[in-house]
């Protein structure tokens, strides 16, 4: 009799311990089942070499490579943030794993057809995914007399690239709102030339570029810097009323293409001696919406968790922090990606203008 219950408790112990193994082994099974996230690599085009964008093109590409188990990224050279766009909307087949620069008047004039060298080919799917940084362009001279842009009748003035829309047509449609475009004679050169031609006498005025660096701090960009060591740099004004006339002249947004910021008197060093009106453009790391949501969700994770490493590299980098890589122009999530909105919801960032009060 007690064989025959021992027998009992053996047996049920045994199937006890069976069924006990199963749930086990089957979960190690599921789990070994799931696969890991695939490789995925990405390109990250952002402008010419030597630029401050390039640099921050090779710094996202380093941090995602140290950071990411399985997004690669390589940064490539190209002619900027215009060119870029165009990359996109002419190749469908970079969409998927392209991130690039672009601001968002190139996001509005492709959307519409008027992206330049690209007219009447409408793209609209490109979305912004992070900050790059943002700068401020305005105008300067080394003639005490020129104190507004009207000052500038009669004048030469070193306009940007003409591959670059925002130094190039912007700043004409500024000066055809004040009245003296007819009366001008441009040059179209890069801002080293141009700083160059300012310092011979061979043109009167030229694009000053400053970066915003956190903290209320702004910083000119080389050409600026180098001019203030030598010269006395006059920083000319414009009206507010000639930014508004402007983007209804190019038929665009006002708020998008054309926010204005002041640089406080001094902030570019002591020779900056009254405050300086400049077109502000948000620097924006931008991909197309069939880029997966998990790897630009990915990019903003790699971005969130080690900004403080892009002033590292460039001090337009000390722009980007938690607070601020979701800034851009617009605080409307439509013109956001869908993975990089999901981490600023989830971190509870907000969108729209960086406040620099």
């Amino acid at each position: 009799m007690k064989k025959k219950t021992l027998l009992k408790l053996g047996g049920g112990m045994f199937l006890i311990l069976l069924l006990g193994a199963i749930p086990f082994t089957g979960s190690h099974a599921q789990e070994a089942a799931v696969p890991a996230r695939e490789p995925f690599r990405i390109e990250i085009y952002s402008f010419m070499p030597g630029s401050g964008t390039y640099v921050m093109g090779v710094a996202l590409a380093d941090l995602i490579n140290k950071h990411s188990k399985w997004l690669k990224a390589t940064a490539v050279a190209s002619r900027g943030a215009t060119i870029n766009t165009g990359v996109l909307a002419k190749e469908p087949a970079k969409r998927k794993n392209t991130l690039v620069w672009a601001n968002f008047s190139d996001h509005f004039l492709a959307s519409t057809g008027r992206l330049q060298g690209m007219a009447g080919i409408k793209y609209n799917t490109l979305r912004v995914v992070t900050l790059v940084g943002l700068i401020g362009n305005g105008a300067i001279t080394l003639d005490p007399d020129i104190k507004n842009i009207r000052d500038f009748s009669g004048k030469r003035y070193a306009l940007g690239p003409k591959a670059v829309w925002g130094m190039n047509t912007k700043f004409r449609a500024l000066f055809q709102a004040a009245g003296i475009d007819g009366k001008m004679k441009y040059e179209n050169m890069d801002f080293d030339k141009s700083k160059d031609a300012l310092r011979d006498g061979l043109v009167d005025g030229m694009h000053g570029g400053s970066f915003y660096i956190g903290n209320g701090k702004w910083v000119g960009n080389p050409s600026l810097q180098e001019l203030l060591m030598t010269k006395d740099v006059n920083f000319v004004q414009w009206n507010q009323s000639d930014a508004e006339n402007a983007a209804k002249l190019l038929n665009v947004p006002a708020e998008l293409v054309f926010p204005q910021y002041i640089v406080p008197a001094g902030k570019l060093g002591p020779k900056q001696r009254v405050p300086w009106t400049v077109n502000s453009s948000y620097m924006l790391w931008s991909a197309d919406v069939e880029m997966p949501d998990d790897v630009v969700y990915e990019i903003c994770r790699v971005v969130y968790e080690n900004y403080q490493e892009f002033g590292r590299f460039h001090i337009t980098g000390k722009a980007i922090s938690r607070e601020t890589m979701s800034k851009s122009e617009s605080s409307d999530p439509k013109y956001v990606h869908p993975g990089a909105l999901k981490l600023y919801r989830e971190k509870e960032l907000a969108l729209g203008p960086i406040k620099l009060d």
